[in-house]
């Protein structure tokens, strides 16, 4: 995965559920978490976490 990716590769095409908060989205895929990107408002766009 490359830092921009908002899923992994192998969930190209698969739903997946997102959960937003005011600080962050988190998106799952079968209930479990696969990514989890801070929420940004302006600026640098991209930030992602994995797990």
């Amino acid at each position: 995965m490359t830092r921009g990716d908002s899923v992994p590769h192998g969930l190209i095409r698969e739903q997946v559920d997102v959960r937003a908060t005011t600080r962050t989205i988190e998106l799952f895929h079968r209930g479990s978490r696969v990514a989890a990107h801070q929420r940004r408002y302006g600026g640098r766009r991209h930030g992602t976490s994995y797990g």
